[in-house]
């Protein structure tokens, strides 16, 4: 790899690492950040896959690892859907699809804490955290993207998981 290229790999590594931490802290302007960003959607796919891969590791086996990592990849495109649906149903203007799918996947990075699931007598409490963090980051996420009120967002995320869960009980 030539210096310039592997230069800009280490930068685009590093502002992913730096986007995550904020992430991490709450740190709510990242989120309009990635809205604003058309170049974040490979690094939102990347907070993702590795998110899962490491959830993955839980399991043991090859196949827990890479099919939760495309399980996650598809929900994270599906449930982006229904956000962008959702939102732009309630909303008076046009919320576009790739800013909710960057931001969204994003916020997926707190889900990596469910690797400490098998923990004893925390491992419950931790993977309760993990989902809690996941949403109210969706939150934050949606929030950025359609500049409306943490209590429309909220609404929106609550319609979309309410809708999923059905989904899923139908399916399985």
């Amino acid at each position: 790899m030539s210096g310039s290229s592997y230069d800009a790999a280490a930068h685009d590594l590093g502002h992913l690492a730096e986007r995550v931490k904020r992430v991490w802290r709450m740190d709510e302007s990242v989120y309009e950040e990635l809205a604003a960003d058309v170049n974040a959607i490979p690094q939102a796919l990347l907070v993702v896959a590795v998110t899962s891969l490491v959830v993955g590791l839980g399991s043991f086996s090859f196949s827990g690892i890479f099919g939760g990592m495309a399980w996650a990849i598809f929900m994270w495109l599906i449930s982006s859907g229904l956000v962008w649906l959702v939102a732009n149903a309630l909303s008076d203007e046009s919320i576009p699809y790739a800013g909710l799918l960057r931001g969204l996947g994003f916020a997926y990075a707190w889900f990596g804490l469910v690797l400490l699931r098998e923990l004893p007598l925390l491992g419950w409490l931790i993977q309760l955290a993990a989902l809690v963090l996941t949403v109210a980051s969706g939150v934050y996420a949606v929030r950025a993207c359609m500049h409306v009120s943490t209590g429309k967002a909220a609404a929106v995320c609550g319609i979309v998981i309410l809708a999923l869960l059905l989904l899923l009980k139908l399916i399985f």
